[in-house]
């Protein structure tokens, strides 16, 4: 558990933003407190793993399909995470969180996921160290 990733989460959304929050995507207000669940569950590296994939997964459900039927957020973030033989409470509730910030940001014509993902990712980088972002948006970009 850490104790400021919600406030360089926060630091992260103003320098993207800007300092009034006013000017924030409406969704910013529900998807701080959960990305703060996430953290409270898993790690930061694991955190910071799952954010990673969230990029690689959103990009690939929102590329155009050639074939018959494409995958959906869900299932390509799946495809994107390392196989565990069982999840824990906490597994379950990160998984939760970032399906419900998923959809609520669907909903948010102002906001982006990718974004959101990517100030996540660097609050992660101030609270504890260097989760290897080069590796992860890297990665993203494959």
């Amino acid at each position: 558990m850490t104790h400021n990733y919600r406030s360089y989460l926060c630091r992260a959304l103003t320098t993207r933003y800007g300092v009034s929050t006013d000017d924030w995507p409406p969704s910013a207000e529900y998807v701080v407190p959960l990305f703060s669940v996430i953290i409270d569950a898993v790690d930061l590296e694991e955190a910071a793993e799952l954010f990673g994939a969230g990029i690689r997964a959103h990009r690939q459900a929102t590329r155009p399909q050639t074939g018959p039927r494409g995958r959906d957020f869900a299932g390509s973030l799946a495809l994107q995470l390392p196989q565990k033989d069982s999840s824990s409470l906490a597994d379950i509730a990160a998984w939760a969180s970032f399906q419900t910030i998923h959809g609520l940001v669907e909903q948010d014509d102002d906001a982006d996921f990718e974004t959101y993902l990517e100030c996540a990712l660097d609050a992660c980088e101030r609270d504890g160290g260097r989760p290897r972002r080069e590796q992860i948006t890297a990665a993203a970009g494959a």
